[in-house]
């Protein structure tokens, strides 16, 4: 009997039991986060879904203490760790939405051609034309994926999702990274603003992305969102990591800020970037007004 999982949580499964198998101990949520390059809340909803379905087991609050509930032969081959949120954004539309008479779910995929990989943005527009061209019938599954990854963006939904990735940070995270390794010693402050990056970091990205793709308001929007959640967690207690590092949500704000005005110079051009950049955009400035002066040095910082 097949087991009942995505090919996503497939490759969750498989890691756990692998880095396991390998290290002698289960890995950190940190650990599946830098696999599998998404962010912490990403790894936690992970977890707590496979744990749902009975497919993973674990003791609340004890760290490293994750146990798959298959068997070997049930799981599949781990392949290659590259992901994006847009791949889990995806993920989860498949599993949200009820299926189509008796279309039948694809094959789980293990690996990723390393030409896909590749492709640049273009590239791979002209590649999925070329799909739907072949094969009409997904048009109607591509288009529900696509609103899914792109859609309108929700200013307070992303402040909420920074604010997570960074509170969901725990010591046993910080303490796989700080102290002495092979390479010297690493600073506990060091390794916690390092943390604070990687969680903020694929947020940061989704910025420029969204311009590159020409949604200048989403990409507005988003970044709106990174500022709020970063003054929360400036303002409240933002978690066992943060304490070691508490100035670093003001230091992302300067590169949020910073990745959305580069990313708008680059895709007008010249001509209109007079135009575009000289004013700080106003939701910004009303995502968090306590950060005014902040935001407004920010924007006007050499790319």
């Amino acid at each position: 009997m097949k087991p009942d999982y995505t090919p996503r949580q497939g490759q969750y499964l498989a890691f756990i039991y692998h880095y396991t198998k390998v290290h002698g101990r289960p890995p950190a949520q940190a650990d599946m986060q830098q696999y599998f390059r998404v962010s912490p809340p990403t790894v936690h909803q992970m977890i707590l879904n496979l744990e749902r379905r009975g497919l993973l087991a674990r003791v609340p609050g004890e760290p490293r203490s994750l146990r798959v509930l298959l068997p070997v032969e049930q799981l599949p081959t781990l392949g290659s760790p590259a992901a994006s949120r847009e791949e889990q954004r995806a993920d989860k539309d498949t599993q949200d939405r009820p299926s189509q008479g008796n279309r039948k779910r694809p094959a789980a995929v293990h690996d990723t051609s390393a030409a896909l990989a590749r492709l640049k943005g273009e590239e791979a527009a002209a590649l999925l034309r070329t799909l739907l061209r072949r094969h009409p019938e997904l048009a109607e599954e591509v288009e529900a994926l696509a609103g899914s990854v792109i859609g309108d963006v929700s200013i307070e939904e992303i402040a909420q999702e920074v604010e997570d990735a960074v509170r969901w940070l725990d010591l046993d995270d910080l303490n796989s990274r700080a102290g002495r390794h092979a390479d010297g010693y690493v600073e506990p402050g060091e390794a916690a603003w390092e943390l604070v990056e990687e969680a903020v970091m694929p947020f940061i990205e989704d910025i420029t992305r969204r311009v590159e793709g020409g949604q200048r308001e989403a990409a507005i929007a988003t970044c709106a969102g990174v500022v709020r959640g970063l003054r929360r967690l400036h303002d409240t207690e933002g978690g066992e990591v943060l304490k070691w590092t508490p100035d670093s949500p003001g230091e992302m704000v300067g590169l949020a800020v910073g990745a959305l005005r580069k990313a708008l110079r680059g895709a007008e051009g010249p001509q209109s970037l007079a135009a575009l950049t000289r004013d700080l955009p106003n939701l910004l400035r009303e995502a968090a007004p306590e950060w005014a002066e902040l935001l407004e040095r920010s924007w006007r910082l050499p790319d």
